[in-house]
């Protein structure tokens, strides 16, 4: 993930355009949708941190419908719920989303949420770094836990031929 450290030095505190509360609305909403429970649980309570209301953190978590008050939440939570559910925004929610956020604002939100999707789902990705091929191309995945076979650097396979491919057991990024 060392290519993605100077995107999350960009969304620390007082360093994009959104308020604290903005970013934790549309990093809820993108780590409810792929139910990553690390994640969940930490901006759950950051959410609450910062002033999210818990009623509003909890329905957004669960996948219920809520609303803000302040124009720019309610623009940050539909743009968040349009891109997790269909990955696509109106023009209309856009032209309010230019009007309330403006061009830099719209951007930072798709960047936040791209950003936290590749956290998200990097552990379960991870499990498709352990298949290996034999010289016959019969493939075979890994028995033990990722986080085991990643460390061990090691396939478990029932067919003969398998020969472990160099670096099959973790991509070269996470080296």
């Amino acid at each position: 993930m060392k290519a993605s450290a100077p995107l999350g030095a960009y969304f620390h505190p007082g360093g994009y355009s959104l308020s604290e509360r903005e970013r934790e609305i549309a990093v809820i909403i993108i780590n409810s949708k792929w139910h990553s429970a690390y994640p969940t649980n930490a901006h759950e309570r950051r959410g609450k941190e910062v002033g999210l209301p818990a009623e509003k953190v909890e329905a957004m978590l669960s996948g219920l419908p809520t609303s803000f008050a302040d124009e720019r939440e309610q623009i940050v939570y539909e743009i968040a719920i349009c891109l997790s559910n269909s990955r696509w925004v109106s023009k209309g929610l856009y032209d309010r989303a230019v009007k309330a956020l403006g061009h830099v604002g719209i951007t930072d939100v798709i960047t936040l949420m791209g950003y936290y999707t590749s956290w998200v789902i990097t552990p379960a990705s991870r499990c498709l770094s352990h298949f290996t091929t034999c010289r016959k191309g019969h493939r075979a995945s890994c028995a033990r836990q990722p986080s085991q076979t990643a460390r061990q650097g090691r396939a478990k396979s029932s067919c003969n031929h398998m020969k472990p491919q160099p670096g099959a057991s973790e991509p070269a990024q996470y080296r």
